[in-house]
Formats: C-alpha cells, structure tokens, sequence
C-alpha cells in the first residue's frame, strides 16, 4: 500500500514530522523499559500512536506496514 500523501495534511512539514519521529524514538529506545521489546516493535508501536493522531485510517495503514514488515 502506497500512501504519498501520508505525512500531508498536517500544520509541520514531512521533515519535520519525521524529525519529531526520530527524537522520540531516540527517546525510547534508550529507555530502560525499553530494552525488553526488539526496536521494530518499539518503532513500530510509536508510528501507530502518532498516525492514530492525524490518519482516519491509521489501523489499516498500520497492519499493511506489518505485513510488509514481518513484526
């Protein structure tokens, strides 16, 4: 599933959305709590939580990003 309009609609900017991604999940994995989990499922479970925000439809998105992924 292709969605090049995935990061639009919103008041920032792709960069600095996917900025704003990368402090967080820099941000989780080095959290102690953190170490339990494989860093895919983290990364994973932090694109569900910030798509559900700003996408009608971020469940379907989010188990097509499973599937392809295999997490």
């Amino acid at each position: 599933m292709e969605c090049p309009d995935l990061l639009s609609g919103t008041v920032l900017t792709p960069s600095q959305q996917l900025s704003i991604l990368t402090r967080k999940l820099q941000s989780c994995l080095m959290s102690r709590e953190a170490c339990q989990w494989p860093p895919s499922a983290i990364a994973v479970s932090l694109l569900s939580l910030e798509l559900e925000q700003f996408r009608p439809d971020w469940f379907q998105l989010i188990v097509s990003l499973l599937k392809s992924t295999k997490v």
